[in-house]
C-alpha cells in the first residue's frame, strides 16, 4: 500500500508494553501509528497535525482521564475516537457511549477484533462525514434561496430558518425557537390563529395518514415591523429515522396578490365604465380567424354570450343593407391594407331594438402584415337622438333670430320712413340736416340687422359684405349735388354684433361729415374706405380728397360720438393729413 494513502491513528495508552505491542500489530497493518502516555500528550499532539483515528485508553494514570481527554479533543476537532479499556461497568459504558459513537474494545481482545473495530469505526466515520457534507450543501442550498424556508420537528421545536425567512418576516430563530413563539407574532389575532392551528394539525395529520402531499394553505402572516405578508404555506415530511422533521416552505405572495387585485380592480373598472358609456371591446385574430367579445359587446347586440358565438362577419347580422356594405368594406380595407376604421353603422340587436353604433378598429402588424384587429363598439343611440334634438333646437333657435332681426329691420325701417317723412315737412334747413343724419345712424343698424338675417351665423357678419351696404345706402339717402366716388377695399374679417354696430356708426358718421362739408367747393368728390386685419388688430381708415378738417377742435355731436364709439371698442383713433388725402382718419384695435 502506498504510504500516502496510509491512515494515521494516535494511541493513547499509559501501558508501555501494550503500547508498544498495539503499536506494532497496527503498524504491521499499514497504520502510522503515533503513542502517547498521557490525555495531555495526545490533546498536544493532535494540535500539531491531524489524525485519522484515535485510540483512546480510559484510565491514564494521573492526569486526566481518556473520556475527559476525548471531550476535550471533539471541542477543537472533527477526529473518530474509539475507546480501548478494560472497564465493563454500566456507568463507564454509558460515558463512553455519550462521548463518542465509534466504539468500544475491551482490553484483551485478540487484534482482529481491534483491527476490525477501527476499520468500522473508519468507514462509519467517512460515511458520516459524506452525510454532514451533503446536509451543509443541502442547507446552503435551502439557506440562499429567495423562498423563506423553516425546518421544525414533532416537539414543535423550530430547527432552522433559512436567510430569505429572516429577510421576508423579519423574525430570527432566536425570537422564535419554538412554534409556540411563533404562532402568536404570526397570527396575533387569536381566532384567526386558532383557524390557522387547527388547518395546519388537520392537513399534517391527513398527509401523514395517506402518505399524500400535504395540502398547501394560504395565510396571512404578521411580520416583526407589522406589515402583512399573503403567503402559500407547503411542507414536506422525513421520515422517523429523521426524528419527524417537516421542511415548512412559505411562498411569499404579497405582490403577486397585489398585482392580482390590482388587475381585478381595474377589469372591475373596466367593465363598469364600458357599461356605463355603452362600449364593448372585440378582438379578430386574422391568422386562426377567432373572435373575442367583451360582456359589454353582448349587451349592445342583446345575446346570450353562452348561445351566441361571435364570427368576423357575424355583426353584420345585425346591421342594414346600407351599413352592412359600408362595414364589409371597412372590414377588408383592415384586412388587407391594414387600415384601421371609425364609422357609423345603423343596426338591429337580437331582440328586435334598433340602434346606432359607432365602431373603430386599430390593427396591429407583424412583419409589415395585419394579423390582429382590435376595436371597440358603442351603441350612441342615445347621443344620436339628443344630437337630432339639438339640431332641430338651433334650428328653431336660427329662425327666432332671423324672424327677431327681420322685425327689428322693419321697425327701424319704418321709424327711418317717419323722421324722413317729418324732415320733408320742416322748413328750417338746421332741423332738416338734423333728421336726416338721425336716419342715417338708423340706417346703419338697420343695415347690420339685415345682414344678420340673411347670415347663415347670427353671431356674425362678414364686414365685407356688412361696410359696402351701409356706405352705399347712406350716401344714397343723403341729399348731395356733388359726384361722389366710393372706393371699398374690405378684406373678408368676421365680427360680432359688439363691434359691428359701432363700427357702422362711426363710417356713417364719417360719411356724412364729408358729404355734409367736404365737398362744397368741389363738383366731385373722391372716398376711400379699408379694413385690414394683421394678426388679432383690425386696422379700419376713411379718407376722402376734400377740403379737410380737425377732430382736436371740433365739437360738433357726431365727432363726439365717433370718439365715444372709438373708446368704447378700446380702439385709437388718429387724423393724419395729407396732400392726396386731406382728411385721413384710422382706428385700430384689438380683437
Amino acid at each position: 500500500m502506498d504510504t500516502r494513502e496510509k491512515k494515521s491513528i494516535l494511541l493513547v495508552e499509559d501501558e508501555m508494553l501494550v503500547a508498544l505491542l498495539t503499536k506494532k500489530n497496527l503498524e504491521n497493518q499499514n497504520y502510522i501509528v503515533k503513542h502517547s502516555l498521557t490525555g495531555e500528550g495526545a490533546i498536544s499532539l493532535i494540535s500539531e497535525k491531524p489524525y485519522d483515528l484515535v485510540l483512546m485508553d480510559i484510565n491514564l494514570g494521573p492526569g486526566i482521564d481518556g473520556i475527559k481527554t476525548a471531550q476535550l479533543i471533539q471541542e477543537k476537532y472533527n477526529v473518530p475516537i474509539v475507546f480501548l479499556s478494560s472497564h465493563t461497568e454500566s456507568e463507564i459504558i454509558q460515558k463512553v457511549e455519550e462521548t463518542s459513537s465509534y466504539g468500544y474494545i475491551e482490553k484483551g481482545s485478540d487484534f482482529n477484533v481491534i483491527n476490525t473495530s477501527i476499520k468500522m469505526a473508519l468507514k462509519l466515520y467517512s460515511a458520516n462525514q459524506k452525510m454532514e457534507k451533503s446536509e451543509r450543501r443541502y442547507k446552503h442550498l435551502i439557506d440562499i434561496s429567495p423562498i423563506p424556508y423553516a425546518l421544525n420537528d414533532d416537539q414543535d421545536r423550530i430547527l432552522f430558518l433559512n436567510k430569505s425567512f429572516l429577510s421576508t418576516f423579519g423574525y430570527s430563530l432566536e425570537e422564535i425557537p419554538t412554534l409556540s413563539d411563533w404562532w402568536p407574532k404570526a397570527y396575533p389575532d387569536e381566532s384567526y390563529r386558532h383557524w390557522v392551528a387547527s388547518q395546519w394539525a388537520e392537513r399534517l395529520e391527513a398527509a401523514k395518514k395517506s402518505q399524500t402531499p400535504f395540502e398547501p394553505l394560504e395565510l396571512k402572516i404578521i411580520c416583526k415591523d407589522g406589515s402583512e405578508k399573503k403567503v402559500v404555506c407547503s411542507a414536506t415530511m422525513f421520515d422517523e429515522e429523521a426524528d419527524n422533521i417537516h421542511l415548512v416552505i412559505l411562498y411569499d405572495l404579497t405582490e403577486l396578490k397585489t398585482k392580482e387585485d390590482s388587475t381585478r380592480r381595474i377589469t372591475q373598472l373596466l367593465e363598469s365604465t364600458q357599461k356605463i358609456s355603452k362600449i364593448g371591446g372585440w378582438e379578430i385574430d386574422l391568422i386562426s380567424e377567432t373572435v373575442f367579445w367583451t360582456k359589454e359587446m353582448h349587451q349592445i347586440h342583446e345575446t346570450n354570450p353562452e348561445a351566441y358565438t361571435p364570427t368576423s362577419i357575424g355583426i353584420t347580422e345585425f346591421l342594414n343593407s346600407e351599413s352592412k356594405e359600408k362595414f364589409q368594406s371597412a372590414l377588408h380595407s383592415a384586412k388587407t391594407a391594414g387600415t384601421g376604421f371609425d364609422i357609423e353603422l345603423d343596426a338591429c340587436t337580437a331582440k328586435g331594438k334598433q340602434i346606432a353604433l359607432r365602431l373603430t378598429c386599430e390593427v396591429t402588424r407583424n412583419q409589415g402584415l395585419p394579423i390582429k384587429l382590435t376595436g371597440t363598439t358603442q351603441d350612441i343611440s342615445e347621443q344620436r337622438l339628443k344630437e337630432q334634438t339639438i339640431r332641430k333646437l338651433l334650428l328653431e333657435k336660427d329662425i327666432l333670430l332671423k324672424e327677431i332681426h327681420h322685425r327689428i329691420k322693419n321697425n327701424m325701417n319704418t321709424i327711418s320712413s317717419l323722421i324722413i317723412l317729418q324732415a320733408d315737412l320742416v322748413q328750417e334747413q338746421k332741423t332738416k340736416e338734423i333728421l336726416f343724419e338721425a336716419s342715417s345712424r338708423l340706417n346703419s343698424m338697420m343695415v347690420l340687422y339685415d345682414k344678420l338675417y340673411i347670415s347663415k351665423n347670427q353671431n356674425s357678419v362678414s364686414l365685407k359684405t356688412y361696410l359696402p351696404a351701409l356706405l352705399l345706402e347712406a350716401k344714397d339717402i343723403f341729399p348731395s349735388h356733388q359726384t361722389i366716388h366710393l372706393e371699398i377695399e374690405i378684406e373678408d374679417i368676421e365680427l360680432s354684433p359688439k363691434y359691428l354696430s359701432p363700427i357702422g356708426i362711426i363710417y356713417n358718421e364719417l360719411l356724412t361729415n364729408s358729404l355734409k362739408y367736404a365737398f362744397n367747393l368741389k363738383p366731385s368728390g373722391r372716398i376711400k374706405v379699408t379694413a385690414i386685419k394683421k394678426k388679432d388688430t383690425i386696422i379700419l381708415s376713411y379718407a376722402d380728397d376734400g377740403q379737410g378738417y380737425s377732430m382736436e377742435n371740433s365739437s360738433g355731436f357726431g365727432l363726439q360720438l365717433i370718439s365715444l364709439l372709438v373708446e368704447q371698442i378700446r380702439g385709437r383713433l388718429e387724423l393724419i393729413q395729407t396732400q392726396e388725402h386731406p382728411t385721413l382718419v384710422t382706428i385700430t384695435f384689438d380683437l
